[in-house]
């Protein structure tokens, strides 16, 4: 609605302005055109760059951008501030009486300062007086006056600590960090306090990224843990009760056909990411997995080779490393991508190498005489092997109309075996698995482009391509007789002895191992 004699717009309703990267929502909307001053008024939510106004009312001048914010709150990804009146008096300084600072995330959040009032300066400081430190709400700590750093650029120096109530069984938490900007590619953030119910709590996290895309991250987590330290006492463990956790990702490029990436879980206990799932994942799983992969991709060929290392969190004992478990370091992938070879055939191929072993031997020794045992009561399993995978395949894929991908594909699978592992009668004999398969896929793909109002983002593109596959194997090779690795078989069987689902003919009607089912058999999906 405008008011042509005193030149003012009114809108009511659901109201939405728009204009140079703002945008304003608001129940009522009162807008002079002469002065450009703005008056916006129920659930009010004014988003501009990274800063986001949610109040009940607002007003502010369209030409400078300052005014005031009646009960609001302005946020950003640094830090939040709420009060019953907050006005901006200058393009980074907010005046708030009666107001809340935090840096939490969270929905309530874990802590936050209140004051009578707070002078805060964007990039600069945060003056308060009359302050209480609130703990979930709770009143704590009074503070007659205090000066909080509000840095948005990266700067050397202390920043605000984190203070609250654990969601664990810490108890209060304090951790106070430092912060170095070393230089402009990397920074380090070193953490020293307490949490009342464990005991000293250290932490030190260091980035870095350089100019050719090169980037990495590592944490390190340290508490002296009395409440670990009785655990272990309790089970006759004298140890200290020195608890850590490292967490490392990192990523290199060396020139157009060499990528490096390397990823670090690893605890020095076993309950570690039970008591402190904040610090590293791993609460739900068997294990915590560490790994680096070298890669060389080139247009035709690729090559690969992967180390994995992996710590078990069912281990028997509380600390220390677990022998038991197989590693799987190196493999190596390697092979060709499809390539014409006559007509509309292509042949591609794909190749593996898996070394698998543990530091208690390679088999289990079930009855302790150094000698494998295939049969019995005490039955040993084999626990480290070489296996190399051959994979050729030739395919002819076509086209029925627009829409239907027809993919008639045969492939050859040779999986060979050695070991090391002794018997009574010499060591254990090598060994290989063979099977033919062939398979056919039908798919299809639908798309749709969406258009998308936003800075970043002006189109928005899904698609959707189901598929359905029948696929058989019409020959397998039993591998040798009575042998105590595949046997007669040749893994058709399941078998707890083997080391993945690749030493397994993917032959029935079930899924096990994750895979799916390759003989005589019709499985759909999508992508």
């Amino acid at each position: 609605l405008y008011h042509s004699r005193e030149k003012f717009y009114e809108a009511f309703g659901h109201v939405v302005v728009s204009a140079k990267g703002q945008r304003l929502v608001c129940d009522y909307l009162w807008l002079d055109d002469n002065t450009k001053e703005i008056k916006a008024r129920g659930n009010v939510l004014f988003v501009q760059g990274g800063t986001t106004i949610q109040a009940a009312e607002l007003h502010f001048s369209l030409t400078t951008g300052y005014g005031s914010i009646f009960y609001g709150k302005v946020s950003n990804d640094l830090y939040s501030l709420k009060g019953q009146l907050i006005r901006r008096v200058s393009e980074n300084r907010f005046l708030t009486t009666d107001g809340e600072y935090t840096t939490c995330k969270d929905c309530a959040e874990s802590w936050k300062l209140s004051a009578r009032n707070v002078d805060l300066t964007i990039d600069g400081y945060a003056f308060m007086d009359n302050v209480f430190v609130k703990i979930k709400d709770v009143p704590t700590v009074y503070i007659p006056y205090l000066v909080v750093p509000v840095k948005t650029k990266r700067q050397s120096g202390l920043l605000f600590p984190r203070i609250g109530l654990s969601r664990g069984n810490h108890g209060f938490v304090y951790v106070q960090p430092f912060y170095w900007a070393i230089d402009e590619h990397q920074d380090l953030t070193l953490g020293v306090g307490r949490y009342t119910a464990r005991g000293m709590r250290y932490e030190l996290e260091h980035r870095y990224q350089s100019i050719d895309g090169s980037n990495g991250k590592l944490n390190i987590f340290h508490t002296r843990d009395r409440k670990f330290r009785d655990y272990l006492m309790a089970q006759g463990i004298d140890q200290d009760g020195s608890r850590t956790a490292i967490i490392a990702n990192n990523q290199w490029s060396v020139g157009r056909h060499l990528q490096f990436r390397w990823r670090i879980y690893e605890t020095l206990d076993r309950e570690y990411s039970l008591d402190f799932p904040e610090d590293i994942p791993g609460r739900q799983l068997p294990a915590l997995e560490s790994n680096a992969l070298i890669t060389s991709p080139y247009d035709n060929f690729f090559l690969s080779v992967e180390a994995k290392r992996y710590r078990n969190l069912l281990y028997d004992r509380p600390v220390g490393f677990d022998g038991g478990t197989v590693q799987a370091m190196p493999t190596v992938h390697f092979g060709v991508k499809p390539i014409s070879v006559f007509g509309p055939v292509l042949a591609s191929f794909y190749g593996r190498y898996d070394r698998f072993s543990r530091t208690n031997g390679g088999f289990d020794d079930a009855n302790n005489d150094g000698l494998f045992s295939a049969g019995g009561a005490n039955r040993d399993y084999i626990r480290e092997a070489n296996r190399f995978i051959f994979q050729p395949e030739l395919s002819a894929p076509f086209r029925l109309g627009n829409f239907l991908s027809v993919g008639p594909y045969v492939q050859l699978n040779e999986i060979d075996y050695s070991f090391s592992v002794p018997t009574a009668t010499g060591d254990i004999p090598n060994t290989s698995t063979r099977y033919l398969q062939a398979k056919v896929e039908l798919s299809g793909t639908m798309e749709k482009i969406y258009e998308y109002n936003s800075q970043r983002v002006s189109r928005l593109k899904h698609q959707v391509t189901p598929f359905l596959t029948f696929s058989n194997i019409p020959w397998i090779s039993k591998g040798a007789d009575n042998h105590p690795f595949n046997g007669d078989n040749g893994q058709i069987e399941s078998n707890s002895g083997l080391f993945d689902q690749f030493d397994r003919v993917p032959y029935t009607n079930n899924t096990d191992f994750l895979r799916h089912p390759q003989g005589k058999s019709l499985y759909y999906g999508f992508t």
